[in-house]
């Protein structure tokens, strides 16, 4: 009898090697074949297994153009056409939306998941928003089950009617893996270090982290690190900002590494000045380590950080804000620290496990098996 077979539709190899890597192997390991549909980049090598085919497909994660658009769209319905699988997992907007159609069209069993709000509901684009609000609701209406890292998110799809009766759930993206328990670092009295790390886009507030630290510069006592991949592309920051940022030694800047530790594991604090998260990876990895956390009142960041007990929290696209929150966690006591940073682990274990994380995708092979 052959096997059965899953599909994991998203952006691109990077996205499923970072945050579904755990998946993917829980899911050969009960001898599934899986199609891993994604744009093209140098993580498709990550994936070499027997049960594993690699379909890359033409796919701009932010791009708008219909044509290229439409070609994405076909290479998704051709392949889902070809290679008949019996349950799909849909990640991010643009498979969402595909992948979504071309399974209700072929009448194949699928599952999606909401990453995150995005760019576009985020931004002030109305007749965008509307018409990609209609193409999920159109994408969504067969789901099996439609998945949501924050209820924020959930709600707002709710409300805005974009998902019906599906039954919906929370899976707080990758979760958290508690494979490291340590101590607290003690802070270093001589330098306190900060990092931020993400791609280098408008909305995860990297001009607002650029700002704060040039408000910084002249502090010796203070270091100010950000470590991420830049583009030119209009949603990332400006090269001339980052490059005048790195010249005036505001920043220490470190392209994109596929190991943060150890970078995470010497900085004094974490800060994500984002304006909307879906559930932020790096929080949840901060929050296990221990490690202090400067983050904003937004979805996906604030389900980690609740209130300032179990950290530093400001104001999103508030370079003030910022400021104010970096000088309050400085006049955070050691005790103080320890305090919060174990109050954010015990949260982060009780409800964004990645053991929790998997049940949920187990339980979801009820539909096949």
């Amino acid at each position: 009898m052959k096997n059965k077979s899953i599909s994991i539709v998203s952006n691109n190899f990077w996205t499923i090697y970072k945050f579904r890597f755990d998946i993917v192997m829980m899911l050969l390991d009960k001898g599934y074949h899986l199609y891993l549909i994604a744009g093209n980049d140098s993580y498709v090598s990550k994936f070499n297994h027997p049960q594993i085919t690699k379909i890359s497909i033409p796919m701009s994660e932010r791009g708008m153009n219909l044509f290229q658009e439409f070609n994405t769209f076909m290479a998704i319905y051709n392949t889902h056409k070809s290679t008949k699988p019996d349950l799909v997992f849909n990640f991010t907007l643009k498979a969402n939306i595909y992948s979504g159609v071309v399974c209700r069209f072929l009448n194949i069993k699928y599952i999606s998941m909401i990453t995150g709000l995005g760019h576009i509901f985020i931004g002030k684009k109305i007749i965008t928003k509307y018409v990609i609000t209609i193409l999920l609701s159109m994408a969504l209406k067969k789901s099996l089950e439609i998945w949501f890292t924050n209820n924020f998110d959930r709600i707002y799809y709710k409300k805005n009617r974009i998902n019906d009766f599906q039954v919906t759930k929370i899976v707080p993206g990758a979760g958290a893996d508690f494979k490291i328990d340590k101590p607290m670092m003690a802070r270093n009295n001589k330098v306190i270090s900060f990092i931020m790390i993400a791609r280098l886009l408008k909305e995860k507030g990297v001009e607002e982290y650029i700002n704060a630290a040039n408000h910084f510069k002249n502090n010796k006592s203070l270091k100010f690190i950000l470590l991420g991949s830049h583009k030119n592309e209009k949603s990332y920051i400006s090269k001339v900002i980052l490059e005048k940022s790195i010249n005036d030694e505001v920043i220490d800047y470190h392209d994109h590494k596929e190991d943060t530790m150890p970078f995470m594991e010497k900085t004094s604090c974490i800060i994500l000045p984002s304006y909307r998260e879906g559930m932020s990876t790096v929080l949840l990895e901060a929050g296990i380590l221990k490690i202090p956390i400067i983050t904003t009142k937004v979805p996906g960041c604030i389900d980690i950080v609740p209130d300032d007990s179990y950290g530093t929290l400001c104001e999103a696209s508030n370079t003030a804000s910022l400021i104010k929150a970096i000088n309050r966690h400085i006049l955070l006591s050691e005790n103080e620290l320890k305090e919060q940073t174990l109050k954010v682990y015990n949260h982060i274990r009780d409800n964004y496990s990645r053991t929790k994380v998997l049940s949920i995708y187990k339980d979801s092979l009820k539909y096949i098996n």
